[in-house]
């Protein structure tokens, strides 16, 4: 497991500067609101400045906290103050150096490269966790996760660098770096998985697969190492670019052991393939032999898996020998070894866009810029408005003046005064009183009801009649038969 360098900064008079912002634009009185958050993001980078452990897990854990702790009151103080080199802004210049090449760049418009810093030395601090925690017991898991979260961030600040001036980039902030990163955080991860199948002691079939996809993630963060400058930074005298190819070599050579190992117990149930497991095994061997490291964390581990890969070569040599009398299978002929994954990108977005505490106290905090637009927001709100007014009483005069050019009466709309009913209207409701108002219209509606009446008894008594004489014409007609010579009732009423 390789440990990963943070990227350096200097002191800044963070408090200072926004004080004097504050101050100048809104107040000393609401500064004072916010004192105290201010303070202690102010103490907090301090000690991100003095970060300098890599294998103190306490120490690391710490950091860890401070510095998602940094990055989320930060992140909401960008949203509240301007930064750059006016007046009216924040004036505060952000110092960082080149994890790997140690390369300056600052800057003073705004908040990028600082938060991007502070990502990337998050990343770094969960990588150094994972290092130098001792993989016991169930502590696998955790830091198997913290390799992932590890991951995952290298993978975000992809994204989150995207907004960095080219001024303000260095080789930290490349896609290879960072996705060389995050592959190595992956491998690292899918390595605490096979330290725990091996201890385990799982079948072969399975550790082959785990070691396999160990070594395709070491292959794959290799092609990122392309950049001369990353390959050259020493790492244990052996540059990173002769470390990653280590790796890809040893698990490459674990893999072709265990699967030498599957083939191994196969062949004893069936009878045969002897020849290929002895493949795998002097494969394996080979490939342990060429690997040369500079790191001394892994040399001793070197030289205990020769050991442990040559005694199975030998004995399965041996077996086939005397019992199976097959050849040993070219590397040409060996057979496919399948990967597994065991690992992925785990996200802590919810970590770093978690609450600010304190933030309700700079509810009356809006950037100088803002200010601004909110001002000129307002102005030319106001001038839309007072458009729109003389816009409605133009259209409103205008259909005043068609009414009265068609002569239509003012009363149509509006009847707030008697002056404004015309005469011929005043002409008919005079003589609508002098015949007795509503009495008169009663009077009237009760001769209308009556008469109705009347006629209804008059159609009642014909239609009675009407029946009558057709019942006795049925009558007639039904006793006197063909002598019945009078039209049928139905004709006559028709």
């Amino acid at each position: 497991m390789q440990p990963i360098g943070y990227r350096p900064t200097e002191e800044i008079p963070l408090f200072e500067a926004i004080e004097s912002y504050a101050v100048r634009n809104f107040g000393p009185r609401e500064f004072e609101a916010i004192k105290p958050q201010i303070k202690k993001l102010h103490d907090q980078r301090n000690e991100i400045v003095g970060m300098k452990s890599v294998d103190d897990v306490l120490l690391l854990e710490k950091y860890e906290k401070i510095l998602i702790s940094y990055y989320i009151g930060m992140s909401f103080i960008q949203k509240k103050f301007a930064f750059g080199t006016k007046d009216d802004t924040v004036k505060l210049c952000f110092p960082w150096k080149d994890s790997m090449t140690g390369e300056k760049k600052s800057s003073k418009t705004d908040l990028s490269l600082e938060l991007n810093s502070i990502l990337y030395n998050l990343a770094a601090v969960m990588n150094n966790i994972g290092t130098h925690t001792p993989l016991e017991g169930d502590a696998v898991k955790t830091i198997s996760q913290k390799f992932q979260e590890a991951a995952w961030l290298f993978d975000y600040i992809k994204t989150t660098s995207e907004s960095l001036l080219a001024s303000c980039r260095s080789h930290d902030f490349t896609i290879e770096n960072l996705q060389y990163n995050s592959t190595i955080q992956l491998a690292q991860s899918q390595y605490c998985f096979f330290k725990k199948a091996e201890a385990a002691s799982m079948s072969p079939a399975i550790l082959a697969k785990i070691t396999y996809q160990l070594k395709s993630f070491f292959e794959e963060a290799n092609k990122y190492l392309s950049i001369k400058r990353a390959a050259s930074k020493d790492v244990a005298k052996g540059g990173i670019m002769t470390n990653t190819q280590f790796y890809c070599c040893y698990y490459n050579a674990i893999a072709h052991y265990y699967k030498g190992l599957e083939i191994k117990e196969r062949a004893e149930d069936e009878g045969s393939g002897m020849g290929l497991a002895e493949g795998h095994l002097k494969y394996a061997l080979s490939q342990l032999n060429e690997c040369p490291t500079f790191d001394s964390r892994t040399k001793d581990s070197l030289k205990e898996r020769i050991k442990l890969v040559q005694e199975a070569y030998e004995k399965v040599q041996e077996i086939n020998k005397r019992v199976y009398y097959e050849g040993c299978k070219a590397e040409k002929d060996l057979e496919k070894i399948d990967s597994k994954n065991f690992t992925l990108h785990r996200s802590i977005q919810v970590k770093l866009e978690d609450d600010f505490p304190g933030a309700e106290n700079f509810e009356v905090f809006l950037p100088t810029e803002v200010r601004k637009l909110e001002g000129e927001f307002q102005q030319k709100a106001n001038k839309i408005i007072n458009q729109s007014l003389e816009s409605l009483n133009k259209l409103s005069a205008d259909e005043n003046q068609i009414l009265t050019s068609h002569g239509l009466p003012q009363a149509i709309y509006s009847c707030s005064s008697v002056e404004e009913f015309p005469d011929d209207l005043w002409k008919r409701v005079s003589e609508f009183q002098q015949k007795g108002n509503i009495q008169f219209l009663e009077s009237l509606m009760s001769g209308v009801a009556q008469s109705r009446k009347n006629c209804l008894n008059i159609i009642n008594k014909c239609e009675q009649l009407v029946l009558q004489e057709e019942n006795d014409d049925n009558t007639m007609r039904a006793t006197y038969g063909s002598k019945w010579q009078r039209l049928p009732s139905s004709s006559l009423n028709c």
